[in-house]
């Protein structure tokens, strides 16, 4: 085995087409070589119309070429590609995956909501030093995509539960585009359109944790909210630094912000909406100190990777997290904990006992778990399930 190897993560995402190449070393961990993005809007094709025009998937095949082209000169034989939400989302999603096969040889891993907030949750662990001292306290991750965000509420190092809404920046941005919401109006709607998803949320969600952290994750967030004045060396922000900075967004010009963030224009138009649903979080849970990780899907994925390669190993067992969660959904419908426990041992012990019969691995028995931890939820709805 070789002590460096190198590797290229791929993210199809709804906003742009993005390479990043590391290097990964047990003496040295994962190293960010170089990074390549190339803006194609392809959530604004499959969020208004599901389905991705043929122009726009040549256009993605021709960056994804280029990419080939620098990968090669890297000799690089380890990548992973993996597209979200505008992809998965369109009706011709299959077709957008052969085409790129056949074009560039890639091999494209279409990612569900879970599997992406997975591999972000895994990225954040991965950069975030002080993440497991932080989710020791009351914790709201607001993990921001392009087409939805999720909420995801720590508690004494536990995951507790998770939740997705479909508020993600792009999202938002064109639901209003298609309203022809512009100007002074635009703020004031786009504020009542959070608010109506958040106050349900507010009910279900936030209802028995008290919130000390919040972390907050999107495109470019870490360059507006990130602790770039390294006071006192903490990592984080406190809740008045956050409403300064999310007052100096509201009422700065496009221009003005891309000067004072250092911020691509194209990308200010996203960054506005984002903020407006971390604030409203904000305001709901009452978090003290909002950390900004700089973390992107592709941290994530180099993140697996190196943990394959034995070359990192993390503190944190992310299975006991969707467990947790798995037991808190078993409990709010009402399944029967002792019942559960039982049915949960039997069949994990027909697994072991079974193994060389049936030849499964790691993976198929976590989803027998929890496949056995939530069997009854149905029942909650109706008793003959």
């Amino acid at each position: 085995c070789m002590a460096v190897s190198m590797f290229a993560a791929i993210e199809l995402g709804s906003y742009e087409v993005e390479m990043k190449i590391y290097e990964i070393s047990s003496k040295n961990g994962v190293k960010e070589i170089e990074r390549v993005a190339h803006i194609i809007e392809l959530g604004k094709n499959s969020y208004n119309e599901r389905y991705i025009d043929f122009e726009l998937i040549d256009e993605v095949c021709d960056v994804l070429y280029d990419f080939c082209k620098i990968m090669k000169t890297y000799g690089i034989h380890d990548y992973r590609v993996c597209a979200t939400s505008a992809v998965r989302e369109a009706e011709n999603c299959q077709n957008i995956v052969d085409r790129i096969r056949i074009r560039t040889g890639l091999k494209v891993q279409v990612l569900s909501n879970s599997e992406v907030r997975y591999i972000y949750n895994k990225a954040i662990a991965f950069r975030e030093k002080e993440y497991e001292n932080i989710i020791k306290d009351g914790t709201v991750l607001v993990d921001m995509g392009s087409g939805s965000a999720q909420l995801t509420l720590f508690d004494k190092g536990k995951l507790i539960m998770t939740q997705n809404i479909p508020l993600g920046a792009l999202r938002v941005r064109e639901v209003l585009a298609r309203l022809s919401v512009s100007g002074v109006n635009y703020k004031n709607v786009l504020e009542e359109y959070v608010d109506d998803d958040m106050e349900d949320i507010r009910k279900i969600f936030f209802r028995d944790t008290e919130i000390t952290n919040m972390i907050v994750t999107g495109e470019y967030v870490s360059k507006v909210f990130g602790n770039t004045g390294n006071v006192d060396e903490r990592s984080y922000i406190t809740r008045d630094e956050f409403l300064n900075l999310y007052d100096i967004l509201l009422t700065s010009s496009a221009e003005d912000i891309e000067a004072r963030f250092n911020i691509p224009r194209e990308h200010v138009g996203v960054l506005i909406p984002s903020s407006m649903i971390y604030k409203k979080v904000q305001e709901i849970t009452g978090a003290k100190k909002i950390w900004a990780p700089n973390v992107k899907l592709c941290d994530g994925m180099v993140a697996e990777q190196a943990e394959k390669d034995k070359k990192i190993k993390f503190d944190k067992d992310f299975n006991n997290d969707i467990l947790n969660a798995s037991r808190v959904i078993a409990k709010r419908y009402m399944g029967n904990e002792e019942h559960l426990r039982f049915v949960e041992e039997s069949s994990l012990n027909i697994f072991d006992a079974m193994k060389k019969v049936h030849g499964l691995g790691k993976r198929e028995r976590l989803l027998l778990q929890i496949s056995s931890i939530v069997h009854e939820c149905g029942k909650y709805i109706n008793v003959s399930y």
